[in-house]
This record gives structure tokens, sequence and C-alpha cells, in this order.
């Protein structure tokens, strides 16, 4: 049985909750979205029920794992291009804290003009993301619950935080290694 938690934002728990995502990306008015996994994930046959479920919701998908395991503003930059050039209208981040924060990230940049260094610091960005759906397959980040990015600067090789309530994800899918 799955039960919803409200955190600000819904938060959807349970055995078989990321089977019904097509559902609740259709409940956004999404058409078309943005998928940032890591590859090893797309093998899972529980990423299977993901996709069958986006299918029969009638969202159509584009998958983007070129990322790395802290993501830099330059896969993000590109995770953005990606983004436009399949005209999505929503993103969805299935894994842990690294593809959640890569999703954020690229949801400031398709919403903001410039480069993601200009938004780094809590609220620095004024438009709202497009509608952003994340899929914790870890614990111990809290990424899905946060308004945290955070993001390597492959110039300075630092970290930085690129953060704001209009990056805290809309809703959220607990845990799809309990779809096996």
């Amino acid at each position: 049985m799955t039960q919803i938690y409200g955190h600000p934002n819904k938060v959807v728990f349970g055995i078989g909750a990321a089977a019904d995502i097509g559902t609740h990306v259709g409940s956004i008015g999404a058409t078309k979205a943005l998928i940032v996994t890591h590859p090893i994930l797309r093998e899972l046959e529980s990423f299977g029920a993901v996709e069958e479920s986006l299918r029969g919701a009638d969202i159509s998908f584009h998958i983007f794992d070129d990322f790395e395991e802290n993501p830099t503003d330059t896969s993000v930059q590109h995770g953005s291009t990606v983004y436009r050039q399949e005209k999505c209208d929503a993103l969805i981040a299935i894994g842990g804290g690294s593809a959640i924060d890569c999703t954020k990230a690229i949801g400031i940049l398709v919403s903001n003009d410039g480069s993601l260094a200009d938004y780094a610091g809590m609220d620095n960005f004024p438009n709202e993301l497009p509608p952003l759906i994340a899929v914790p397959t870890t614990s111990g980040t809290g990424s899905e619950v946060s308004p945290y990015a955070v993001i390597t600067d492959t110039g300075t090789n630092t970290k930085y935080s690129a953060s704001g309530w209009l990056a805290l994800p809309e809703q959220m899918q607990e845990h799809i290694d309990s779809l096996e």
C-alpha cells in the first residue's frame, strides 16, 4: 500500500510507487520528460516498470545518463542542451544524490539565462524550474527532499551549491528498488 507524506512537497512512498510515475507526471501536465539517471539503473527490471508507466500515460521521454558521480557544470550544461533539443517539459531524476542534484541544476539552467555559477548560493535564480520528480534509489543524501544542487566547477575544481526553494522536487517516489 502506498502512502503519501507532506514535506512541504508531496512524497509518494511504498512498494510499487515508482511504477505509478506515469500518473504523477501526467498530473503535472507534462507531455515529455527528460529522465536523468545512471546507466546501470537503466538495466534493472524496475527501470522498465518506470518506462512502461510513462508509456501507459502517453508521456514520452528521453534518457540522459551522461554525467559524473559528482556532477559537473559541463554535464549540467550538456543536460540542459539535451532538454531543450528534445523539447521536454518535465524532469525526472532516478538515482542517488548525484542524479537528483544534476537534474535540479539542469532545471535551473533551462529556466534561467547564464551559467550555473551565476546562481551559486541560495535563491539566486528568479524563474521557476520545470516540474521535477525525484525517484531516489539510495538513502542518505536527502537530495529528493532538499532545495540544494551540489555541482563541481570544472574550471576551479571546487564544489558549490546552486540552491533555492524553486528547486525543491514537486513530487517524489521512494525507492525504485522496492519494485522487485
